[in-house]
This record gives C-alpha cells, sequence and structure tokens, in this order.
C-alpha cells in the first residue's frame, strides 16, 4: 500500500466493493465447480491468516450481501487452532452462510510434498464438515511460480495454471492496494474471469493505512484470546469484562505512536 488511503480499508467499503459487482452482473463461482456458462465470474478467495473469528464477521457480511467466497483456512496458523471446539465450530458456520471452505497451506513458498498438502487436507477435514478440494499457499515466496505446478491428486490449486497463470489476479495482499486502487481495477477488468483475494483482517479489523491494519487486527486477536483468561478466577477479580475497552485504544495509540517515531 503506496502510504495512507484517502479511504480506509472498513466493513463500509467492503460493502461498497461488493454491492458494485453485485450490480454489474459478476457471478461469484466456486474453484471446484465449472465454471458458468454466461456473464462475468469472479472466484472469490479469503485467506484466513489471523482469526477465524474475522472470518465469521466477514462470512456474515457476504451472506447479508448475497456473495459466496471461499474461506482457506490454515491447519497450522500461528493465532488459531482448528481442533479448539469453539474454532472448529466457527469453521462449520462458515457454510452455514453459504461460504465455502478449502485448505490454506503453510509451506515455504509453494514446494512443499503433495503428500504434506494432502495430509494437511485430511486433518482439517475432520473439523470441516463441508470442505471444498481446494488449497492455496500461505506466503508463497518471490520465484515459485518458475518452479514446477505442484499437482496433488484430487485437489485444485488456486495458484496453478487455471486460476493463477490463464485467469487475471487481483488482492489485496501486504495492503498493496489502496480501496480506491482496488475499485479502479475492478471497474476496467474486461476479462470474462477473474481471482479476487480479500483478506478479512483488512476490512474487518481495518484501517488506513498497512500498520494500522496489523494492530487493529492484533487488538482483536488478542481480545478474542482472552476467553480462556475470563475462566481464571484470579484473573476475573482484576478484570471481571476482561480488559477495558480503553487499555486496547491506549494500546494501539502507543504502538501506533511508537511506530511513527521510529
Amino acid at each position: 500500500m503506496a502510504g495512507a488511503s484517502s479511504r480506509p480499508y472498513s466493513r463500509q467499503a467492503y460493502r461498497a466493493l461488493m454491492s458494485r459487482l453485485v450490480a454489474d452482473g459478476y457471478v461469484f463461482g466456486s474453484f471446484v465447480d465449472d465454471a458458468a456458462k454466461t456473464g462475468r465470474t469472479i472466484y472469490l478467495r479469503h485467506d484466513v491468516d489471523y482469526s477465524l473469528e474475522l472470518a465469521v464477521e466477514l462470512a456474515e457480511l457476504n451472506n447479508d450481501l448475497g456473495v459466496r467466497g471461499t474461506f482457506f483456512v490454515q491447519v497450522r496458523a500461528a493465532f488459531y487452532n482448528v481442533f479448539a471446539p469453539h474454532e472448529a465450530e466457527r469453521i462449520r458456520r462458515l457454510p452455514s452462510l453459504g461460504q465455502r471452505v478449502a485448505l490454506h497451506y503453510a509451506s515455504d513458498g509453494g514446494g512443499a510434498n503433495a503428500d504434506d498438502v494432502a495430509a494437511d487436507f485430511e486433518l482439517l477435514r475432520r473439523v470441516a464438515h463441508s470442505l471444498d478440494p481446494a488449497f492455496s499457499w500461505h506466503r508463497p515466496m518471490p520465484g515459485f511460480l518458475d518452479r514446477p505446478e505442484t499437482e496433488v491428486p484430487g485437489l485444485v490449486n488456486v495458484y496453478g495454471r487455471r486460476f493463477f497463470r490463464e485467469t487475471p489476479y487481483l488482492s489485496d495482499s501486504t495492503h498493496r492496494c489502496t480501496v480506491d486502487e482496488l475499485e479502479a481495477a475492478l471497474a476496467d477488468n474486461d476479462k470474462l474471469e477473474l481471482q479476487l483475494l480479500l483478506h478479512p483482517v483488512n476490512w474487518i479489523a481495518g484501517g488506513s493505512s498497512g500498520l494500522e491494519i496489523l494492530v487493529r487486527g492484533w487488538i482483536r486477536v488478542l481480545r478474542d484470546h482472552e476467553r480462556t483468561l475470563l475462566e481464571n478466577r484470579t484473573y476475573v477479580g482484576r478484570f471481571p469484562n476482561g480488559m477495558p475497552p480503553e487499555l486496547l485504544t491506549e494500546f494501539e495509540r502507543e504502538v501506533l505512536a511508537a511506530a511513527s517515531a521510529g
């Protein structure tokens, strides 16, 4: 993202973006079904890097807007545990909101053994009752497109030839685009198919810069993980309702101020 956007990433901006696509007649396709026979198709992808809670909130927006996306979920995520009961329930909530679920595989840049990808897919299937046979790479390293394409029997690689090399690709990864730039790129798109990657943390946590989004996302992760401490009598004795909102607001301000000073 080149500087701060005049219009921050937000729920409102996401609503406007999706509403425009719906009004323009786009069909929201699946990575595993046949392409739509008429009209233009967007393959809407949501990689869940930080929080399944944020993913559910974005899924609720999609459902409200009549939009269907595919949420790619990690098995070995640093910030969430798909096998924890409350997290597994969040994964199962996604299809109930009309969304799809697939595997977001963490690798060293796209060079993983196909057996490793297949193994993680089977692990995810233990908690995801409805799982599309597809996967995306988590943080593919530079140059991975020059390597042979990883083929996993029975699974669609959304970074493969069909959806990444032959189909145009647009992403909000690393906040490289402002909201206005994303809208302009979509308005200029004249192709019949497009893969569009939008991360839940960007639009639900929101912010005017990449740093602001990450700090707000981190605060949401902290608040979500606090539920474990609220089962501890010592902690509840000090914070019966959890951390005061003003404490988190001050934390956000101090982190952003420290980053600006640096």
